[in-house]
């Protein structure tokens, strides 16, 4: 079988499957490690794949698909207009004809490919793309899209509701990475839909801490904004700097570097030297990053999965984060602590109180490395898509 893969993938996340690329292929595209995790796992069980993901560091009046491969993978990069109303290179913004330039890209490149299948990530550009071409297709649904609307109402985030309202009313199999997104865009689809998790690689769940490393408070989100709530998590940490003056305070994702959202907020509060600024990286070092965390604190107000999440429960890394905040009451059930993140003071109260009860701490590392394994090891999760896959083909050969 030979399966795509649609969605947003880093080059750099993705190069080491790729030995004879060129080193000057354009990399900034930001991607997601869940999509490079289920590529491995497929290519290791020695299926053919190909991934498509757009790029915004390809020249717009360049070919509409670049091809880099290796052995059984493919991997299509399109151009991605780095603007979302304003006009880039001389064409519109993305969002002011709902991506029509990428996903007319994107359809190129999987008609080129000739897989059997394609699994489209999110319910956006990627899965419109693929429904626009007559290969079987899954979509996965990794968010909820009217909720992400309501906590960040602008006009970019209600294009993007269009454009998943359009493609869930033409799907025919779904899957959701949560109960929290299938509740929240049930109004949007009539196809019959399951849950799936997002999955985790099997290296997060040998490796180990240090016992010797120093005492490091973590925060990693995908961005500063108000969804993401990284004012009120600097809040907490800052206070707790205050009471544990050897704790280290690390600080991952974009606009989390120097200079950036996070740091110019640090400056204006006078606690720069408080915290450690790494900003974006890549996902090999924010994997190996969170190994040493003592504690990840995840001030997000809505998370349709939380992959940070899942990763630091796999390396028995406890987690305090929103009783309220989409899906992750469900992806931590029980094993970490969960409390108003609106409130720093809250949040500030469950960072002591894991650091000061041991008994409480070692649970949650305990409890959430289970759970992470039972339930999100990318075997586990993959042979559920897998049975999908083979579902899905069957189905369509019946109806020919």
């Amino acid at each position: 079988m030979h399966i795509g893969i649609a969605g947003p993938l880093s080059f750099q996340d993705i190069a080491h499957l790729l030995p004879m690329a060129d080193p000057m292929t354009a990399s900034e595209m930001k991607g997601s490690s869940l999509l490079v995790c289920l590529i491995e796992e497929l290519l290791r069980r020695g299926y053919k794949v190909s991934a498509y993901t757009t790029e915004p560091g390809l020249d717009l009046d360049g070919p509409e698909y670049l091809l880099t491969q290796s052995a059984n993978f493919l991997f299509y990069q399109v151009p991605l207009r780095k603007k979302g109303f304003r006009t880039d290179r001389g064409r519109c913004g993305r969002m002011l004809d709902l991506f029509a330039f990428e996903r007319k890209c994107i359809q190129a490149a999987i008609e080129h490919s000739k897989v059997d299948i394609v699994h489209a990530h999110w319910s956006y550009e990627f899965a419109w793309a693929a429904q626009n071409t007559k290969v079987p297709l899954l979509i996965t649904c990794h968010d909820a899209p009217w909720k992400i609307l309501k906590l960040m109402p602008d006009l970019y985030r209600l294009g993007r509701l269009l454009m998943a309202h359009f493609v869930l009313a033409r799907a025919k199999y779904l899957t959701a990475v949560s109960p929290y997104v299938i509740d929240n865009i049930k109004w949007m689809h009539r196809a019959k839909i399951e849950i799936i998790p997002n999955p985790l690689p099997d290296g997060l769940f040998t490796d180990s801490k240090n016992e010797n490393s120093p005492l490091i408070i973590g925060m990693i989100i995908n961005n500063w904004s108000k969804l993401k709530n990284g004012a009120a998590g600097m809040t907490a940490l800052r206070e707790l700097k205050q009471q544990f003056p050897k704790v280290k305070l690390h600080l991952y994702g974009p606009g989390m570097g120097i200079h950036e959202a996070a740091w110019q907020w640090a400056k204006l509060h006078n606690c720069v030297d408080d915290f450690v600024f790494f900003g974006s990286q890549p996902y090999a070092v924010i994997k190996s990053a969170i190994i040493n965390f003592k504690i990840l604190l995840h001030p997000s107000l809505e998370e349709s999965f939380g992959m940070t999440i899942a990763e630091a429960m796999a390396v028995g890394v406890p987690v305090i984060a929103g009783e309220k905040s989409g899906a992750v009451p469900w992806v931590l059930s029980n094993t970490g602590l969960l409390v108003d993140v609106r409130q720093p003071k809250l949040m500030l109260n469950a960072l002591i109180l894991l650091l000061n009860n041991q008994t409480l701490y070692e649970e949650c590392v305990k409890s959430g490395r289970r759970r992470a394994k039972e339930y999100f090891a990318v075997k586990s999760v993959v042979e559920q898509y897998i049975t999908q896959y083979k579902l899905i083909l069957r189905c369509q050969c019946s109806e020919k």
